[in-house]
């Protein structure tokens, strides 16, 4: 084994054998291995081939397995026509074209493959969505949505307007009246058992109906009573003095003070006394007393 006039460092192995080995600057040390191609390719394949993977299962979700077959088919048509066009892709294992063609065709069939199958499922799929569409309209009375149904009581309470009544009264004086009852107005109360229709009402009837308050009768009294006819004028006695008077006033037609401003024909000079009905009206203060 011969050694390298080099300073220390990593070398190509001088007996031949991969990897590298060690030169101290003055012998051989252990050997490095050179990491495998497999190994440095291995990750991007594995990232390329889990995208498509999930990339074809979420196509699936949707269209089924002609879906998942059409999409990986594409996957490999593609990398086929790239590979062809670079003279292959190494770190997909594809060295050439000849690999690269290979995948094409590949590719080419799987998506064929793939969308026979996706052909054959969709008459069924499109019959079952027109079957549902078509079925949406008839829809069975379980489907359709329930109504909501209440009811409650509900208490209302209305004015009970007062009567009026009119009583006679022979105390007080015709043409008279006073109210000696004022009126007042009661109250109902109503109670109605209301239905509902999600929240419509729908109808209400009453299952109570009672006079809370009664109401007040307004009395109004009205006199009857008439008034009394006037007394009658006492008639003068005939001849001599008039019983009414004292001392002695002639009985006359009229008889007025003497000295006054009456006509007469007959005169009396006072004081008198009025000892009964004044026929003369002597007596203008009412004190008794005539002429003075």
């Amino acid at each position: 084994m011969s050694a390298p006039k080099s300073p220390a460092g990593w070398y190509p192995d001088p007996e031949g054998h991969p990897g590298q080995r060690w030169w101290s600057g003055a012998e051989w040390g252990p050997t490095r291995p050179t990491p495998s191609p497999s190994r440095r390719r291995g990750l991007p394949i594995l990232i390329f081939a889990g995208g498509v993977l999930l990339l074809a299962l979420l196509v699936s979700a949707g269209s089924g397995f002609g879906g998942f077959l059409s999409t990986v088919g594409l996957a490999a048509v593609i990398v086929g026509v790239v590979g062809v066009a670079r003279r292959g892709i190494r770190w997909l294992l594809l060295p050439g074209r000849a690999a690269s063609g290979a995948a094409l065709a590949l590719g080419v069939v799987v998506l064929l493959i793939g969308g026979g199958v996706s052909g054959a499922t969709d008459p069924v799929v499109s019959a079952d969505r027109r079957d549902f569409v078509d079925a949406r309209p008839t829809a069975s009375p379980a489907s359709t949505p329930r109504a909501v149904v209440t009811s409650e009581e509900v208490v209302v309470t209305e004015p009970i307007p007062f009567e009026s009544a009119t009583v006679e009264d022979a105390s007080l004086p015709q043409g008279t009246s006073s109210v000696t009852t004022p009126g007042v107005a009661g109250e109902r109360t109503i109670t109605y058992r209301v239905d509902y229709r999600d929240g419509v009402e729908t109808g209400r009837r009453v299952i109570r109906d009672e006079v809370t308050v009664p109401p007040v009768t307004e009395v109004t009294t009205v006199g009857t009573m008439a008034p009394p006819p006037p007394a009658p004028r006492p008639a003068a006695p005939s001849g001599g003095c008039h019983s009414s008077y004292s001392p002695c006033v002639p009985i006359a037609s009229d008889v007025d003070c003497a000295g006054g401003s009456g006509n007469g024909p007959a005169y009396v000079s006072g004081p008198i006394s009025v000892i009964g009905p004044d026929v003369y009206g002597l007596d203008r203060d009412g004190d008794g007393v005539a002429c003075e």
